[in-house]
């Protein structure tokens, strides 16, 4: 809000550092959709109206935290606009629209070349689940804008599945199909009752596309500064 380019560099370095001293390796952060209406209960974390005010300041934030060991994650990919009820909105608009307005601010942070991990949004957008968006994660995102990097679902969200028209948090097949990496988050992954062997064994999803996913995390993880200074944490064990 100081519009002092110097204030905004010290204060995302300082907390890039202040992560390394708490041996956090990735903030969940920043939130960069568009105000489109003053009544959208993320609009205190959100930058702006404009696209590419909003695009630049997360692109500069990426670079700041990459260069000083840390991440950041751009979220909510993409359209949200309201806090209220997440999983139930469905944004209807044109690709035009969506390209040019919405999603043009997490365009021009990737292009900056040091966007590692990508969150996606609760909502619909024209009628499917971005966490499970074939389209978005994997075409405009991955394919387009050439992003290899990470990319998340957000905290217990839904997915659609075509072949049982359900959305649940079950629905894991379509999510990976999309290239969206982690499902966040279960008690258990081991009791955790999801779709993805049913849908292996009846040729929905193929090990490959699970394998991918695997691939994106790992590239990802070894990248942190954990991995590269050989931190270790104290992990459960399998019996």
């Amino acid at each position: 809000c100081a519009w002092a380019p110097e204030l905004f560099e010290n204060i995302f370095v300082g907390l890039a550092n202040e992560m390394k001293g708490y041996d956090v390796d990735v903030l969940l952060g920043p939130g960069m959709n568009i105000h489109r209406s003053p009544l959208c209960g993320r609009n205190f974390e959100y930058f702006s109206e404009d696209p590419y005010l909003a695009g630049m300041y997360a692109q500069k934030i990426a670079e700041y935290f990459t260069k000083n060991g840390a991440f950041c994650t751009l979220k909510h990919f993409a359209v949200n606009s309201q806090e209220t009820n997440r999983n139930a909105e469905n944004e209807v608009l044109s690709e035009r629209a969506l390209r040019e307005i919405y999603l043009k601010p997490f365009e021009i942070a990737v292009k900056g070349g040091y966007v590692r991990s990508i969150m996606t949004s609760y909502n619909r957008i024209n009628g499917t689940h971005t966490s499970g968006s074939y389209d978005l994660t994997n075409t405009i995102l991955r394919r387009d804008w050439r992003y290899d990097g990470f990319v998340m679902t957000d905290w217990g969200t839904t997915m659609d599945d075509p072949n049982t028209k359900t959305d649940t948090n079950r629905n894991l097949a379509t999510m990976v199909k999309a290239q969206n990496d982690v499902y966040k988050i279960v008690g258990d992954s081991l009791l955790y009752q999801d779709d993805l062997q049913p849908s292996i064994e009846n040729g929905y999803l193929t090990l490959g596309e699970l394998q991918l996913c695997a691939k994106n995390l790992l590239k990802f993880a070894m990248q942190t500064y954990a991995f590269k200074s050989g931190r270790k944490q104290g992990l459960d064990t399998l019996s």
